[in-house]
């Protein structure tokens, strides 16, 4: 877009290219690009009445008018840089001579798509607004009247003229000619150029107007404020239009609309931490919508997952990163309680993903209005069927639609989507965000920590946390914080740990007090765990140790490290397991002989049951019981084999028992050690349990009391 010269009042105004746009988006959104003329004379008396008031001195001792020169800031180009490569924009060539279309072709930009000829201006109604008509009229004088098309709003028209004839025409007249020869016999490259240069114009137009479309159609604006300096020495007054970012126009009749704002989220892949695989896989989703030349239609996804995976946020970052408007609705906000209006939503938020070249609408909670149809009841099934309904043909509608849509929808329950929406060629691509593996943890906690923590810390971090979202690592962090903020110290390791226990331990619960003796019994029982478990399972599955009671009803905890990767149960880990759980109860008949077990070990006991009655009767681990399910045997077999099966059960668990039995009198100092230790303590982290059980033992005798 070249410079501009303007009269007004007397006085000379020169724009630079991308002010008249500027100011367009600015003033005239919600009205129509034909106003611009009278934008513009109010535009040049309001600067000029702004000079008067700051320079009015020099303009009035000035031996000449002044000059106003007016550009845009580097926001303001850039912007608009950025908005014509947004838009694409049709170029339509009423013609009926093969050697103007072989032309036109020839002269228009290589690889410019969206082309399309037609032999009467008939053909041109109801044109979607934005794009360049093209009048062939070089069988007729430039003279004579040509049928203009009507009702093609925002359409840039221009008339192929011959280059002699145009000459002939008035100055004012000539911008709407492009000027060729079709049979040249001198000069044609120079003729050629001209008009190449020509339709290079009128190409920057009309995506332009293209664009302008666009924002009337989502009522979006730009928001402008002018600075004028006068330049000393000189008869030039400095205008400058800078821009400040765009806004909504808001019409009495907006206030009615059930549909939010679509806007273009601020959020990047480098805000999103970790999770690289999956914005690998949105990447493909990415380059379909910023290539301006991709194929219309729609694409959608389904991500799914457990919550606080980050579905939601790679979503937004995924519009924020191709810098397209964005709608984001809960499907809650769908549902609506008269007839019909649910539909009427659904249908009209569909609709308004149409008025854009690019953009990307996200339905969070999508299972909320997608269900299955037959999971429906009976006063829900014809309202559900409906809804479902709706959102096929919404869907389908977009596929055929003139631009580009992205769908991304979140849920935590895939499996309760109608089949019908998540089949192929529909919503068929499903992307799961399940719980961050390491790698990511580590990447996230970077993130959050930034360079707070050493190697060795952070790598320890990542151990920690596994089985944790994003979201529970985010509040992980932030409550690490406030923990050194409420001690006034500087934040350390020691913090983050503190705050893995407290998520993991849960609220206190203040009215349960225990005596001296009550506590020691607890600090053996889970010393016991502790203790077999760090030489049956391995010195790295032990995190926490704990006998101060929570709020769940436990009066101590021994918390275990998750495992990064996928283990087998076979018959020697299930073992080991049932030692660890049934090793507290043991402890406790160490240290209190006379006395014995207490109800304490009730929960290990459960789960000590469980796992033998799984290991026997569904895993096949127990040679001496017939190989075969327990559950799939009819009830009247399961009766038959109940006797053998609870024998079997309890053989394991006594075995278990005593493979407790043998390691804590093995280790018994240890296990004297580490309940003093604990019963003082009260919470043990993992370095004071390695520092306690990883210590070489001397020979000693029965732990007592």
């Amino acid at each position: 877009m070249e410079t501009k010269a303007f009269s007004h009042s007397g006085f000379c105004f020169a724009l630079k290219g991308e002010v008249l746009p500027g100011l367009v988006l600015t003033h005239l959104v919600g009205k129509d690009l034909r106003t611009a003329e009278r934008l513009l004379d109010g535009f040049f008396l309001d600067l000029m009445m702004v000079a008067q008031d700051r320079f009015g001195d020099q303009i009035q001792q000035a031996p000449e008018p002044f000059g106003f020169m007016v550009e845009g800031d580097p926001k303001l180009r850039q912007r608009l840089k950025e908005a014509l490569r947004e838009v694409r924009s049709m170029t339509y060539l009423v013609t009926r001579n093969p050697l103007v279309e072989v032309l036109i072709r020839r002269l228009l930009p290589s690889g410019e798509d969206g082309f399309q000829v037609v032999d009467s201006t008939e053909k041109l109604r109801n044109l979607p607004p934005g794009g360049l008509v093209l009048l062939d009229a070089l069988d007729l004088s430039w003279e004579s009247p040509f049928p203009f098309p009507t009702g093609l709003d925002h359409m840039v028209v221009r008339t192929l003229v011959d280059a002699g004839a145009s000459q002939e025409a008035e100055f004012w007249l000539r911008e709407q000619f492009v000027p060729i020869q079709v049979h040249p016999r001198y000069g044609f490259g120079k003729h050629q150029i001209v008009a190449e240069k020509a339709l290079l114009e009128v190409l920057e137009l009309a995506r332009f107007s293209r664009y302008f479309e666009r924002c009337r159609s989502a009522h979006l604006r730009w928001r402008t404020h002018l600075e004028v300096d006068y330049v000393p020495g000189t008869l030039n007054v400095q205008a400058t239009l800078c821009f400040d970012g765009e806004d909504r126009v808001l019409r009495s009749a907006d206030l009615k609309r059930d549909i939010p704002w679509a806007q273009i989220p601020d959020l990047r892949f480098s805000d999103v931490l970790g999770l690289q695989s999956a914005k690998e896989r949105l990447q493909e989703y990415l380059d379909w919508l910023k290539d301006p030349r991709g194929e219309p239609g729609i694409q959608a996804c389904v991500l799914f997952g457990p919550p606080g995976t980050g579905k939601t946020h790679a979503c937004l970052a995924t519009a924020g990163e191709a810098q397209v408007p964005c709608i984001v609705m809960g499907g809650s906000e769908f549902l609506n309680q008269w007839y019909g209006e649910t539909e009427r939503i659904i249908r009209e938020t569909f609709s308004a993903m149409q008025l854009y070249d690019a953009a990307v609408l996200v339905i969070d909670e999508f299972d909320s209005i997608a269900w299955r149809r037959d999971q429906s009841n009976e006063w829900r099934a014809q309202d559900q069927a409906q809804v479902v309904g709706e959102l096929l043909r919404s869907v389908d509608k977009l596929r055929k639609g003139p631009g580009r849509v992205l769908l991304l929808a979140t849920t935590n329950q895939y499996e309760r989507l109608d089949p019908a929406l998540v089949r192929s060629m529909r919503m068929g691509d499903h992307l799961h965000l399940g719980l961050p593996s390491a790698e990511d943890r580590r990447a996230m906690l970077q993130g959050l920590l930034r360079d707070l923590l050493e190697t060795a810390e952070r790598n320890e971090a990542v151990a920690m946390t596994t089985g944790l979202s994003p979201a529970d690592l985010t509040e992980l962090v932030a409550r690490a914080r406030k923990l050194a903020a409420r001690k006034s110290e500087t934040f350390s390791f020691v913090h983050l740990r503190a705050a893995v226990f407290e998520r993991r331990h849960g609220e206190l619960e203040g009215s349960v007090r225990m005596d001296q003796v009550t506590k020691r019994r607890v600090a053996f029982h889970e010393a016991g765990h502790a203790l077999v478990a760090f030489h049956l399972l391995g010195p790295d599955r032990i995190e926490h140790l704990s006998v101060i009671p929570a709020a769940s009803g436990t009066l101590g905890t021994m918390f275990q490290r998750r495992s990064e990767t996928v283990d087998l149960m076979d018959r020697r880990t299930v073992e080991h397991q049932m030692a660890m759980l049934l090793a507290g109860r043991v402890a406790e008949g160490f240290s209190h002989p006379e006395t014995g077990p207490s109800q304490g070990a009730e929960n290990d006991l459960q789960e000590a049951t469980r796992l033998a009655q799984f290991a026997i009767g569904a895993w096949g681990l127990d040679p001496e019981f017939p190989l075969l399910s327990m559950e799939a045997l009819p009830i009247s077999l399961q009766h038959e084999l109940s006797s053998q099966f609870l024998g079997r059960i309890q053989h394991w668990i006594q075995a278990a028992e005593a493979l407790a039995r043998v390691e804590l009198t093995r280790h018994r100092e240890q296990l004297k050690a580490l309940a003093l230790r604990l019963a003082e303590a009260e919470t043990l982290h993992r370095p004071d349990l390695i520092a306690i059980l990883g210590a070489p033992e001397a020979t000693t005798h029965e732990v007592t009391s």
